[in-house]
């Protein structure tokens, strides 16, 4: 397995000691994943459903598994309309529901902003607003930080961070 898909030989290891998993972890990724897709959805298994399983004292549901749903939780992240931490909230959200994760994104209003157009003009209003967080950053670059929260605040936790960090840099 870890040799096809890219995988540590530890997370081989770890995801064929059980058979259930196993399974399902192949099921996730379909028939020829990309290397990319096999590592997010290995993170994925590993780590925050299997904490999940545990926390709830459950056992896996491999019918709940559903590869569409892998793909475009990673798409998703692939292509930033969703943060990591949101992908996460998902995967546990789709596999309890069996939505998609983009209409779960949509409905609860996950998704991010990534329009220049419309960060540059929370940028804009989040500098206006507070002229002293300018002028500390001014003399401390390190105080960006807050000018960041302040945009992702202004935007309801949904502007692209990355992107967000850049039209500040750009505007100050």
């Amino acid at each position: 397995m870890s040799k096809n898909l890219s995988l540590s030989g530890y997370d081989a290891s770890r995801l064929t000691e059980n058979i259930d998993l196993a399974t399902a972890y192949e099921k996730a990724i379909g028939h020829s994943p990309s290397s990319d897709l096999a590592k997010f959805v290995a993170n994925l298994f590993l780590g925050l459903l299997n904490k999940y399983l545990n926390e709830t004292d459950q056992a896996l549901d491999i019918s709940k598994i559903n590869p569409t749903h892998f793909q475009q939780l990673f798409d998703l992240v692939k292509q930033s309309k969703i943060s990591s931490t949101v992908a996460k909230q998902l995967v546990i959200e789709s596999y309890k529901t069996g939505q998609p994760p983009l209409d779960i994104a949509s409905q609860k209003k996950l998704l991010q902003i990534s329009d220049t157009k419309q960060i540059e003009t929370l940028v804009a209003k989040v500098l206006a607003d507070n002229p002293k967080a300018v002028e500390d950053y001014k003399n401390n670059p390190n105080s960006l930080g807050f000018l960041i929260g302040q945009v992702m605040k202004a935007s309801q936790g949904s502007a692209n961070p990355k992107l967000a960090k850049q039209i500040l840099l750009k505007l100050l």
